[in-house]
């Protein structure tokens, strides 16, 4: 069987009752989506990065070395990789609420 993973992307601070992104107060909330992942290396993802000042959350099935990449990727004053977690233990793994304290640094 393959993996399963919330995917899912919104911005940070901003209340978006149709894609709440940001947080999950139940593991498996019916509001988001799921998605099964299509490669047997694929892990489930939660990232948060920062975009000219912007903050985003992502959730997604990815490829296992997605924190290397996005730490590349974002590595400027103007475009930073902030959080970056991956698990491919169990379905919808990427559930965590963002660690908002990790963030403030």
């Amino acid at each position: 069987t393959s993996l399963e993973c919330y995917t899912c992307s919104s911005q940070l601070g901003v209340p978006d009752l149709r894609n709440d992104c940001e947080y999950f107060w139940y593991s498996h909330d019916a509001r988001h989506k799921i998605t099964q992942c299509m490669y047997s290396d694929s892990v489930c993802a939660k990232y948060v990065v920062e975009h000219s000042g912007m903050r985003w959350v992502h959730r997604s099935c990815q490829h296992h070395d997605i924190c290397s990449v996005l730490s590349a990727r974002y590595s400027n004053d103007m475009n930073m990789l902030l959080e970056c977690e991956t698990c491919a233990d169990r379905d919808v793994c990427n559930a965590a609420q963002t660690n908002m304290a990790s963030l403030l640094l």
